[in-house]
């Protein structure tokens, strides 16, 4: 089966032998990562992969569409969190759209949400679309048509985003809140990656959309009722250079982690709280 890992080079070769090729899709993205080869949840593994295929597509002028699916934590309303595997994907992502149900449609029409773009101003609005079918042919011994599916876009906006759209998907009366969110970005964050600087974490949180780009992760209230429901405490690790805090799972942290002082941006921690 074909491999990012170790089959880029036959992928470029198949773009110069068709020529002119705009557009290359990879569905599901998650299935071409090698068997054993590459831990999807890891973001130097996931990295390691992506970053070659975006040289591949600036050398050769193309675009690439990664199709993922939703894993199944509806818990959380942020759209980067149901995307499926590590957060790198969507990191390494200009664009990120999700496609879901339109709130009570009654011809089951669908939404194309923008989740992330780092290449021009975010807006809220959305694309619908339903299916339909087309005739295409003739069926010239039944002498009927032969009627293909197609995708019907509709001409007006829909004034809503990916989150909004999440939140009204939620079954029962519970909807998540961003405290809920920052939770599970935490817990699965550290979960796959182990104990991390304080500002590779704020990096991971920029790239899912969760804080702002210049805001740090000690200004974000949901962050900070999020770190205190986790349990994470800083410490600083032997050999860590000074201000370089790290922040693991209780069960991650070191030994000498419980004698490090709790003294990390208090003041920031302590305000609003």
């Amino acid at each position: 089966m074909f491999s990012l890992v170790v089959d880029l080079p036959l992928l470029a070769q198949k773009i110069k032998d068709i020529g002119d090729v705009v557009l290359v899709v990879i569905d599901p993205l998650s299935a071409y990562l090698g068997v054993g080869k590459i831990d999807g949840y890891r973001t130097t593994d996931v990295r390691g992969v992506l970053s070659p295929l975006a040289e591949l597509a600036a050398e050769h002028k193309v675009s690439i569409i990664g199709i993922m699916h939703f894993n199944k934590n509806t818990n959380v309303t942020n759209a980067m969190l149901r995307l499926s595997d590590s957060l790198a994907f969507v990191a390494a992502s200009r664009h990120a759209y999700v496609v879901a149900d339109e709130p009570d449609s009654a011809d089951g029409r669908k939404l194309f949400l923008k989740a992330k773009n780092n290449l021009s101003s975010p807006e809220a609005k959305a694309v619908a679309y339903t299916f339909g079918v087309v005739t295409v042919g003739l069926d010239e011994e039944l002498k009927i048509g032969i009627e293909a599916p197609r995708v019907l876009w509709s001409k007006e906006h829909v004034d809503m985003t990916a989150e909004q759209a999440l939140k009204a998907a939620q079954p029962g009366d519970k909807t998540p809140s961003l405290k809920d969110d920052c939770v599970e970005f935490l817990r699965e964050l550290l979960r796959a990656e182990g104990p991390m600087p304080v500002a590779d974490i704020e990096e991971a949180a920029r790239n899912a959309c969760m804080i702002g780009p210049n805001q740090s992760i000690s200004q974000s209230k949901p962050f900070r009722a999020a770190r205190v429901e986790l349990g994470i405490k800083p410490y600083q690790s032997k050999g860590q250079k000074a201000g370089g805090w790290m922040w693991g799972l209780p069960h991650q942290m070191p030994s000498e982690a419980s004698d490090a002082p709790q003294t990390e941006r208090a003041s920031d921690w302590e305000e609003g709280i």
